[in-house]
């Protein structure tokens, strides 16, 4: 474990204090923030890719990117963005996942198309910053 001491003026030092002490739902906001903004980008990127069932009547891959509850644990939280559902074609169905998966990787005759891992690293900023909105956001409201 590891100790940090400042040592500065009475307002800085009562700032930061202010920081030790950040409720749950901030970080909760910030877990949706970031999940939102990976599912809207993931949603560009396959449309850019040209992922798009147009045999689907209904649904297609973009349609179905869900962003799921934060979840806040001691050490860090997490928030999954997912592909849920299945797809029907007559009796068949095939689980979003699969098809997404197929998509990000290839299979036999079908060449890969990937755009969930390349979004996530090419915007990792600016999924960073939607969450960093939110922790400003909520800094500011104390003052």
């Amino acid at each position: 474990m590891s100790t940090c001491k400042f040592f500065g003026s009475n307002e800085l030092s009562a700032e930061i204090r202010r920081l030790e002490n950040i409720p749950d739902y901030v970080f909760t906001d910030m877990l949706k923030a970031m999940g939102e903004t990976t599912a809207d980008l993931e949603r560009k990127a396959a449309l850019e890719k040209g992922i798009f069932d147009p045999e689907s009547r209904t649904k297609h891959l973009v349609d179905v990117i869900k962003v799921g509850k934060p979840k806040l644990k001691n050490d860090g939280g997490s928030v999954n963005v997912n592909f849920s559902g299945n797809r029907k074609r007559g009796k068949s169905k095939t689980p979003y996942s699969t098809i997404a998966h197929v998509n990000e990787f290839g299979k036999r005759g079908q060449k890969a198309r990937p755009f969930v891992y390349p979004t996530l690293r090419k915007y990792a900023d600016k999924i960073n910053d939607a969450a960093s909105a939110v922790l400003s956001k909520w800094f500011y409201s104390q003052n």
